[in-house]
């Protein structure tokens, strides 16, 4: 519907078009949309992207001339135009035309080294040309001439339609053309399916739908208050330009420093990219004493394997945002890195212009990311060219316009390569000379101690640290698996990693896996067994053997036979836990996951003997060894967070305490209107009428603290809850009749079992003293049978018992729309508490 709407609007406005394809452009820059309607003042030419190689050998021009007519031919993004329409921008893609090839002989422009310099300097013209994006083309090649088998090739494009990922296949393509060109050969041609139009359909798709509401909050919350100081103080004031001049200065890390930083990130488990952020974290922090750092990173954004050979723009801008305060010490902060970027890539999915956008402008009527520094590994695959007669490299240009304070390029081979690309109206040649020996020097500390907190940095350019010797260890010998998940999953990351053997144990980060991996990686994962994992995932499993075991659970779930469900197994948070009431079953959670948002993996585990396989369970600690079973597939290691409603509270407590006695780390215990029912008192023969009456009021009491809209959704919710409960009802009158007794295997009779043998379990389990806190949620009056000293957690909670009031009355916080309260007092005590455990980490870890 969406796209015949489009190409109606199309039809109507621009009747000479005859478009093979439309779509919605993403709005990847705010401010994209004046690079197609007024160019000339906008800052669009900061955007244009130079491809310049080196070839040396024999070149036949018209078989390169073919070859670039065929990128354009392969690549639709190649041969496109944009305009404006009902308020978006639309790309559409039209009929492939020739490609000028602009000449330039310089044989006779005096020594090679001048002749280098002019090249540079004409491929570097090409880029400040500016681009017409309403009209095309968007592909510009120049061929330039240097000596007899020596020719520089400048193409140039424009970010908006070609990534950094994207640049590597065009390199790749127009070489395999022309090879085959020159032999006369048919263009090889990719043959897919699939292209960017589709990607971008579907973009639009999701983001109309309200699909990615989620992911769209998460970065308006983060991005709303930016920072307040500047890290890097400029020697001028700043002025608003469309244009930033730039220069670079470049440090070549030592391949003895380079495997000390890939043996840290080992180590801790980070990738070497995390490293490098948390040392540049830190080199701010040092610089600004600004308590948390906010700086821009890129993501190759290519979540599904048939985008990874598509030329367009998929790399999505991302804003890392990690908490400095607190003195932490290198390892502690690597953690916080490594929460914080995980989390970014979970989100990495909308476009970070149209974030900008929905966000209010500054003072001068611009948008403002409030990023001052973007720091970017490049590690997009690029493909080694071979050629017995013609060589290809990379020919350099250095870099014209800069698009922020301060770009850090981070580029991997034998030794590692840092490129500062700063705004040289604001720094000079001096300053960032000397803010990149203080980086250097903070790596070199960094690998000598990781438990160096951030207060003992001292930076100066002439600090020389003694270096100690870093033991590069071998990685561990392969382990051979007889489990088929394992064979595969071995199978498909020895593919992605390009290394075999790879060990069962061996961790994503040792292996040097990073955001651009997990991005290939785990689509893979899960096209093999049919399941979603989530990037998350990397949190608590990031070896073959704990993510083999997560991927038993969701088959064994499949099948129906698992008392773990997945609820929402989508975020950047530990799981949380809940485990079921009298009832058995876990649908009483869905309203209360869905509120907690979708950075909140939610689980639950239902009531074993309900699929009739096993037996039901009788004790409260049998139930919790059996869960924490299904627990530990999913979340190999703590910390845990836990809770439960009613009886689910109790089963909650009793895996805690098991958890604890394991030596494993509880983060939270959260009890949802639970008491301590082996206290419970009912010796009156009053006590249950006034029972019932006081249901009927509370009941009641929920009902008028609503307005009329609200009502309706309670009651709705009541008469859910009413139906549910009638098969429980129905099968203890049959279990009571003679006539129905051998119909004990009925859904009716086992849920009626369940809820009885459920309820006795709770009767008669007697809490022992915990040594964490609990987190006691409690309705804002109480029935009078469950009022006592003895009936709360005080005396049990050892760590500690914060009791949380919510304003509704019993048998109400987990329905709409009190739910609502639940979810936001949970999800705040969940961030807080996190933050004290990491808190608590790095304190312990010293």
């Amino acid at each position: 519907m969406l796209r015949e709407q489009l190409l109606n609007s199309i039809r109507r406005k621009f009747p000479e078009l005859r478009p093979e394809d439309a779509f919605v452009l993403p709005q990847w820059f705010v401010q994209q949309e004046s690079w197609v309607t007024d160019s000339v003042n906008s800052d669009s030419v900061a955007y244009n992207t130079a491809i310049s190689l080196r070839l040396r050998g024999p070149l036949n021009p018209s078989a390169l001339k073919t070859s670039v007519d065929g990128l354009v031919q392969q690549h639709p993004i190649l041969r496109s135009i944009v305009r404006p329409l009902d308020g978006r921008l639309v790309q559409i893609v039209v009929a492939p035309k020739p490609v000028a090839i602009t000449f330039n002989d310089l044989r006779e422009f005096g020594a090679l080294s001048s002749r280098e310099s002019r090249a540079a300097e004409l491929a570097l013209a090409d880029t400040r040309e500016l681009f017409d994006l309403t009209q095309g083309p968007l592909l510009r090649a120049h061929l330039i001439q240097l000596d007899t088998a020596d020719h520089v090739l400048a193409l140039a494009t424009h970010l908006l339609f070609c990534d950094d990922w994207s640049t590597g296949i065009l390199v790749k393509d127009l070489i395999a053309m022309y090879r085959a060109a020159l032999n006369g050969a048919p263009l090889p041609q990719r043959e897919s399916t699939f292209q960017y139009a589709d990607f971008a359909r579907d973009l639009e798709n999701r983001i109309h739908s309200g699909v990615m509401e989620p992911q769209i909050s998460f970065w308006k919350d983060l991005l709303e208050e930016g920072p307040s100081v500047e890290y890097l103080k400029p020697h001028k004031a700043r002025e608003i330009r469309r244009i930033r001049p730039a220069a670079c200065e470049t440090l070549l890390l030592s391949e003895d420093l380079t495997r000390a930083l890939k043996s840290l990130s080992q180590t801790e488990r980070v990738s070497l990219f995390m490293t490098l952020l948390a040392g540049f974290d830190c080199l701010l922090h040092s610089y600004s004493g600004a308590p948390e750092i906010t700086i821009g990173s890129c993501a190759a954004n290519r979540p599904r394997a048939d985008v990874e050979e598509l030329v367009g723009r998929f790399g999505n801008d991302l804003v890392l945002r990690v908490d400095v305060s607190g003195n932490p010490t290198f390892r502690e902060l690597l953690r916080r890195v490594r929460d914080a970027s995980l989390t970014a890539y979970s989100h990495q999915e909308v476009p970070f212009g149209k974030i900008l956008a929905s966000l209010p402008k500054s003072e001068n009527g611009h948008f403002d990311s409030s990023l001052q520094v973007m720091f970017i590994f490049q590690n997009a695959p690029k493909e080694t060219i071979e050629s017995s007669d013609l060589s290809v490299e990379k020919f350099p240009i250095d870099a014209e316009s800069a698009k922020y304070d301060l770009n850090v390029w981070l580029r991997l081979g034998e030794s590692l390569e840092i490129t500062f690309e700063y705004d040289r109206d604001l720094f000079q040649p001096e300053r960032m000379k000397d803010i990149l020996a203080g980086y250097h020097a903070l790596l070199e500390l960094m690998v000598q101690n990781s438990e160096t907190r951030l207060s003992e940095v001292r930076l100066s350019t002439t600090m020389e640290p003694d270096r100690k010797s870093v033991q590069r260890s071998d990685p561990p010998s392969p382990a051979i698996s007889n489990d088929s998940i394992e064979k595969k999953l071995i199978e498909i990351w020895e593919g992605e990693f390009a290394r075999t053997p790879i060990n069962v144990a061996a961790d994503f980060f040792e292996l040097g896996g990073d955001s651009i991996t997990a991005a290939r990686l785990f689509p893979k994962m899960e096209q093999a067994f049919q399941i979603k994992l989530p990037l998350s995932t990397l949190f608590n499993a990031s070896t073959i053997r704990e993510i083999a075991k997560i991927v038993r659970v969701a088959r064994k779930q499949d099948g129906g036979n698992s008392l773990l469900v997945t609820i929402q197994p989508l975020g950047y948070r530990p799981p949380f836990f809940c485990f079921h009431g009298a009832g058995g079953n876990v649908l009483i959670y869905r309203e209360l996951s869905r509120r907690l948002g979708s950075d909140q993996p939610f689980y639950g585990l239902r009531s074993q003997g309900l699929e009739g396989e096993k037996p039901f369970l009788t004790r409260i600690e049998d139930m919790a060894a059996v869960y924490l079973d299904e627990i530990r597939r999913v979340q190999p290691r703590g910390p845990y967070m836990l809770g439960g409603y009613c009886m689910g509270g109790i089963i909650a407590l009793e895996v805690a305490q098991q958890l604890c006695a394991a030596g494993e780390k509880v983060a939270m215990l959260a009890l949802f209107d639970t008491i301590n029912w082996s206290k419970v008192r009912t010796d009156s023969p009053w006590s249950e009428p006034y029972h019932q009456a006081q249901r009927l009021g509370f009941h009641i009491r929920n009902f008028l603290l609503l307005n009329p809209r609200d009502q309706f959704k309670f009651f709705s919710g009541k008469l859910n809850v009413l139906r549910r409960r009638s098969h429980v009802w129905r099968g203890m009158l049959a279990s009571k009749t003679s006539a129905n007794s051998e119909n004990g295997s009925s859904e009716s009779s086992k849920l009626a079992k369940a809820w009885v043998l459920n309820e006795e379990a709770t009767m008669k389990y007697v809490p022992r003293p915990y040594p964490g806190v609990i987190t006691d949620f409690r309705p804002r009056q109480q029935y009078a049978r469950y009022v006592g000293p003895d009936l709360n957690w005080e005396k049990i909670a050892q760590g500690g018992c914060e009791v949380v009031m919510l304003p509704v009355f019993p048998a109400g916080m987990l329905m709409e729309p009190f739910v609502k309260d639940l979810a936001t007092e949970l999800s705040t005590r969940v961030e807080k508490t996190l933050a004290a455990f990491r808190s608590s980490e790095c304190v312990t870890s010293r």
